[in-house]
C-alpha cells in the first residue's frame, strides 16, 4: 500500500513538472523581452510607420538635419560662360555667414543646379536655378517598402540677365536661394528646442531598442490588434 502511495506522489511530482517547464517554454516563447535587438527596432520602425503625422510646413522635412553637403551643378550649355568656383564659393560663403555647418562626408546633400540658355543674339541668358536637399524617402504600397533619394525642400526660380550682368545676378540668385534654406533650416531648429518631442521619441526609441520597456504594450500595437 506504502509502494502504491509513494509511485502514484512520484507520478504526480514528475507530471506537474512536466506541466510547469511546458508553461514555462510557452511563456519563454511569447515573452517580448526575448526578442532580438533587430526584431525591436523593427516592431518600433512598423509603430512608427502606422503612427507617423502628416507633414503639416516644409520646414519639418528638415527635421533632425545637422549639417549639409553643398554642391554645385552647371548645364554644359553654360558651365563655361560662369567662374564655377567663384559660385561655389558664395554658396560656401553664404551658408557660413547663416550658420549652417557644413560636413563634405555624411552632411545631407544641398544640390543647387543652375541651367540656362543663350537667345540668339548671345546677349541676354535666360536661366533657371533650382536649391533642393535631397534626403532617402521611403513609400510604402500593399506591404512593402520601398525607398530612394528625392528632393525634400526646394526653392526655384527663373529670369533673365544681359551679358554683363548674369553672372553678378546669379551670385544674388544664390545668396537669396540659401537664406530661404536658412530660414528653413532655423525655424525647425527652434522647435526643436523649445520642443519635448524630438528627445522624448529619442529616448522612447533607446528604451525599445535596449528591452526596457515592451514594444507590444504600446497604445499604437494595441490599436492594430484590435
Amino acid at each position: 500500500m506504502r509502494f502504491q502511495f509513494l509511485s502514484y506522489l512520484f507520478a504526480v511530482i514528475l507530471t506537474t513538472s512536466v506541466s510547469a517547464q511546458s508553461t514555462k517554454s510557452s511563456d519563454s516563447a511569447e515573452d517580448p523581452t526575448n526578442l532580438t535587438p533587430y526584431q525591436r527596432v523593427s516592431m518600433y520602425l512598423g509603430h512608427s510607420l502606422f503612427k507617423a503625422n502628416p507633414i503639416e510646413r516644409q520646414s519639418e522635412m528638415l527635421w533632425g538635419i545637422k549639417t549639409v553637403k553643398p554642391l554645385l551643378e552647371i548645364s554644359a550649355e553654360v558651365e563655361g560662360d560662369f567662374e564655377v568656383e567663384k559660385l561655389k564659393q558664395k554658396m560656401l560663403s553664404v551658408l557660413g555667414e547663416r550658420a549652417v555647418h557644413i560636413d563634405n562626408e555624411n552632411g545631407h546633400l544641398l544640390l543647387l543646379r543652375i541651367r540656362g540658355v543663350w537667345d540668339k543674339n548671345n546677349t541676354t541668358l535666360l536661366y533657371t536655378y533650382d536649391l533642393d536637399l535631397v534626403d532617402r524617402v521611403y513609400v510604402s504600397r500593399d506591404g512593402q517598402i520601398k525607398s530612394n533619394y528625392r528632393s525634400v525642400w526646394n526653392v526655384s526660380n527663373m529670369g533673365f540677365a544681359g551679358k554683363d550682368v548674369f553672372e553678378n545676378a546669379m551670385l544674388i540668385n544664390i545668396e537669396s536661394a540659401i537664406e530661404r534654406f536658412a530660414i528653413s533650416f532655423y525655424e525647425q531648429l527652434d522647435f526643436d528646442i523649445i520642443s519635448d518631442t524630438p528627445r522624448l521619441a529619442k529616448q522612447t526609441y533607446q528604451k525599445k531598442r535596449d528591452g526596457q520597456e515592451d514594444i507590444l504594450k504600446l497604445p499604437a500595437m494595441q490599436e492594430l490588434a484590435e
